[in-house]
């Protein structure tokens, strides 16, 4: 049986929690697979069935000095499957081998693993330019499971359109203010809503305000229903990765318009499933948004594509866990 220890110093909710989980349940239902999860404590922790919990003094250890962050710890770890790239150092002295996760686009932060897994193909090429050698390189983008059979109503005025992230810098929600003042001079019915919160509150209210608050702040929101309120997703991030808020949007039916990040160009199809406009053009997605709630079908067309697509291959959790399987049998001892 092949021991595997899947580590993150990770303890926020977001991406890398819900990857997370997702690994858990791909592999843990191998019987060749002996998992043991090392983090700190979070949602993620109870879906492994041996969790070993990553202490803060631990995490610093990890971080400023690796040579003492596996004291009082097995040495016997096949694999370690690692989603932050700092603990590749001291994750050597645990494990016969070290897989890096990049779900960070920076591949130069795990230089010390033997391969890295990127989760797009934009990622991978960067990886490469990096200087990683093509042959310990992996494509394996995250999985979605999306439901089996929606029907997606015919969209109805006045439309509702949404954004949500955690209100950082990287996130560029500012963007999604100024889209929602253009279009409600032309077209003030139309509704926006922005789920989240986060160190830059304060500011996107105040610009919100100074906009004649064109928006709706919610604050952190139950996603999956509030993505059941929403006839278009706008994602204007300066980086996604990946991104998980393509497909679980796709899957509810709803359009999406993004700006460009790796992740918008892997899970958008490089733009035939939705427009992927500059961040710096809020007027190119408001226009983009008017045409749509001037030309009901063709929105109605694009929520179908959006749906039909994240239910390909692409996203399939077979296909990731055979991609997974294939790669960790190479690592048999």
């Amino acid at each position: 049986m092949m021991k595997i220890l899947i580590a993150t110093s990770d303890k926020k909710a977001g991406g890398i929690e819900r990857a997370l989980i997702d690994q858990l349940g791909l592999l843990g239902g191998n019987d060749a697979y002996d998992l043991s999860l090392l983090s700190p404590d979070s949602s993620a922790s109870a879906y492994a069935k041996k969790h070993l919990k990553l202490s803060s003094l631990r995490r610093f250890a990890y971080r400023t000095l690796p040579a003492f962050s596996a004291l009082g710890m097995k040495h016997n770890y096949d694999i370690a499957l690692c989603h932050n790239g700092f603990m590749a150092p001291g994750l050597r002295r645990l494990a016969r081998y070290v897989i890096g996760i990049c779900h960070n686009d920076k591949p130069h932060h795990f230089n010390d693993c033997d391969r890295l897994v990127c989760l797009t193909k934009e990622g991978l090429a960067k990886a490469q330019k990096a200087g990683w050698e093509a042959e310990k390189l992996t494509l394996i983008p995250h999985f979605h499971d999306a439901p089996k059979g929606l029907k997606i109503p015919k969209p109805q005025a006045p439309l509702t359109i949404g954004a949500a992230g955690r209100m950082v810098e990287k996130k560029n929600l500012s963007l999604f203010i100024e889209i929602a003042a253009l279009v409600k001079q032309t077209h003030p019915d139309i509704r926006f809503s922005l789920g989240g919160d986060g160190p830059l509150r304060e500011r996107l209210r105040a610009l919100n305000h100074h906009y004649g608050n064109p928006v709706e702040m919610r604050g952190w929101i139950d996603f999956p229903a509030f993505l059941k309120e929403l006839d278009v997703m706008i994602v204007p991030s300066k980086d996604e990765p990946f991104g998980f808020i393509f497909p679980e949007a796709m899957a509810e039916g709803v359009a999406v318009i993004a700006t460009p990040t790796n992740g918008a160009s892997h899970c958008l199809n490089d733009g035939t499933v939705g427009p992927i406009l500059p961040s710096d053009k809020p007027e190119a997605f408001a226009k983009e948004i008017c045409a749509l709630a001037d030309d009901l079908p063709l929105l109605h067309k694009r929520q179908k594509t959006a749906y039909d697509y994240v239910g390909t291959a692409l996203f399939d959790r077979d296909k990731a866990r055979q991609k997974w399987d294939a790669l960790l049998s190479n690592y048999k001892c």
